[in-house]
């Protein structure tokens, strides 16, 4: 097999699947998106990286990081590369229902009879006020495209609120109940089946659990109940390798997040898991899953 990884090659993560890559045979590239070329000078749109046809080069492709400017060109990539007979790893991104959104996925968790926290997000200041009524405070304010732990602050009254809403920003919030959490666990999931879960501990002085912001954890065994939960949200979601953080609240488990790009560093570390192994082994056995033949 021959992948290629969107993302930073930099990043610990992305080293691990190169390097599990090339224990198993196979060849894993890492690259940046903006490496890559759309060639439309000849009869038929060709795409290039490093100066070089892609599909002359790779038969499955992974988009692991990529900035939302540059959502419209990751979709446009899947979909050419969906015609090219090449295995395009996650299903949001091969059949165009991708959307990078924290509100979409809890509309769709919603919906999907999943329990998730209570929100609520608006895009203008005036509303916000009124909905914010109907919360209980403390409240929890997250980044529409916030991730470990970027861009989630806890608010403890309205006017601590004050300091993070404007026009310019309400509609980059989504915001939710604050709920008593008496465990958080992180349940990595690969092509929809649970690999491990991970009990997650929040540093000193902080609400988060975020392992990007000092948080650490521990191996666990957790109820099937639960992995069926993350396995149905991944589903739901369409996405291919992610990290599901479950809270646990009065034994009742409510989905936080479901992370498409999840790190797992630590929960490598704790757990004795090989994620990235776990990963190019999936790819690997399922690349085969082509819609178009190449032409």
């Amino acid at each position: 097999m021959k992948l290629l990884v969107i993302a930073n090659p930099n990043v610990y993560e992305n080293r691990r699947m190169r390097l599990e890559g090339r224990k198993l045979g196979h060849s894993v590239s890492v690259r940046r998106f903006r490496e890559i070329d759309f060639d439309l000078r000849g009869d038929r749109t060709r795409v290039l990286i490093g100066g070089r046809p892609l599909d002359a080069q790779y038969d499955a492709i992974y988009f692991r990081h990529f900035p939302p400017s540059l959502i419209p060109e990751a979709l446009l990539l899947a979909a050419w590369a969906k015609t090219r007979g090449i295995y395009v790893f996650e299903p949001s991104m091969a059949d165009g229902s991708f959307v990078r959104s924290k509100i979409y996925d809890y509309w769709k968790l919603l919906d999907a009879g999943l329990p998730i926290p209570k929100s609520i997000q608006t895009l203008k200041l005036d509303r916000s006020a009124k909905y914010l009524k109907s919360f209980s405070w403390p409240i929890v304010a997250k980044g529409i495209h916030g991730s470990r732990g970027k861009y989630v602050y806890l608010l403890e009254k309205p006017k601590e609120a004050k300091k993070y809403l404007s026009d310019a920003l309400v509609g980059f919030f989504t915001f939710q109940e604050y709920l008593e959490i008496e465990a958080e666990y992180r349940i990595v999931v690969i092509g929809g089946k649970a690999v491990g879960a991970m009990r997650k501990f929040s540093p000193e002085g902080d609400f988060r659990h975020n392992v990007a912001v000092g948080a650490s954890g521990e191996k666990a065994v957790v109820p099937a109940a639960w992995n069926r939960i993350a396995e149905k949200a991944v589903k739901t979601l369409g996405y291919g390798l992610s990290g599901v953080d479950l809270a646990i609240v009065g034994k009742k488990p409510y989905l936080l997040e479901v992370n498409r790009t999840p790190a797992f560093a630590e929960f490598e570390k704790v757990t004795g898991a090989n994620v990235a192994k776990l990963f190019i082994q999936h790819v690997a056995q399922n690349r085969h899953r082509r819609t178009a033949k190449r032409r």
